[in-house]
């Protein structure tokens, strides 16, 4: 029986056909959903031998949290019920989702896949292929 699913979010059509495969487990009454967005912080990168970094990316602005916290709201509204809670994390996406369910704890992980090809995939690393091999709960992914 599930107590808690972690739903983690993005935005993406993916992440919406999760919401809607979530919304169809919550046959019991019991049970509770977290909504989780997890903003990625930029890398830092060292540049030897010299002194100094490099960023790959700016620092999470305001706007992009307001941004993440009116979709997640979004998604939130369209459960309807008062068992759905929301939260905004920031950290690597994967390693977030997988920290988050063991915090809660959660009895199940949901996410999204984008459907990347084989190439991607290998370039850019897939949130749901990390999820799914370092999560420490059952994880189901929704295409």
């Amino acid at each position: 029986m599930l107590r808690h699913i972690l739903l983690a979010v993005d935005g993406s059509a993916a992440s919406r056909r999760a919401a809607q495969h979530v919304r169809a487990l919550l046959a019991d009454p019991e049970c509770q959903v977290t909504l989780l967005v997890a903003i990625e912080p930029p890398s830092v990168l060292p540049i030897a031998p010299f002194d100094g970094f490099l960023t790959t990316a700016q620092s999470p602005s305001p706007e992009e949290v307001a941004t993440a916290q009116e979709m997640i709201a979004s998604i939130r509204s369209e459960f309807g019920e008062a068992r759905v809670h929301t939260r905004v994390a920031f950290g690597p996406a994967a390693d977030t989702i997988c920290k988050v369910a063991d915090e809660l704890p959660a009895d199940l992980i949901v996410v999204g896949a984008r459907g990347m090809n084989p190439a991607e995939r290998l370039l850019l690393g897939s949130v749901s292929d990390r999820v799914v091999h370092h999560a420490n709960q059952p994880v189901t992914v929704v295409r």
